[in-house]
């Protein structure tokens, strides 16, 4: 039995950020899965503190959201961390969303520029976040 318990930071936010490369491109999952509430919102703060440390640029950004649920905080927090963090990223995605979290989206977008694209399906996601294009 694990004595990690929710309130240990440092544990929470390494079991929800991991790099993986897909297609010789590194991409950084946030792991936001089955989150309600305050503890969402702590974790997603968290989040930010993480990036603000790394300080890494052009970062590729895959974000699950399955199973979450947000409310008034997570929406504050969201928008914080999107808006303190966009100048890491080059690209943003999300998967499984659902009810009011498609319309947080539109909220996060609007205030931090990011561009977060939603997708159906992690493969999904990850193909248009290595797809490069040339400019017209």
């Amino acid at each position: 039995m694990s004595t990690k318990t929710a309130k240990d930071s440092h544990w929470n936010l390494v079991e929800r950020e991991r790099l993986i490369t897909y297609k010789s491109k590194t991409i950084l999952i946030d792991d936001f899965t089955h989150l309600q509430g305050s503890e969402f919102a702590r974790i997603v703060l968290l989040h930010r503190d993480s990036a603000i440390a790394r300080d890494k640029y052009e970062v590729l950004n895959l974000i699950d959201v399955t199973g979450s649920s947000a409310d008034r905080l997570v929406l504050s927090a969201l928008k914080k961390t999107a808006t303190d963090t966009a100048k890491y990223y080059k690209k943003a995605a999300v998967i499984g969303l659902q009810g009011v979290t498609r319309v947080f989206l539109i909220a996060v977008n609007s205030v931090s520029h990011m561009g977060v694209e939603p997708f159906e399906t992690q493969e999904q996601a990850l193909e248009w976040l290595v797809e490069t294009r040339s400019p017209p």
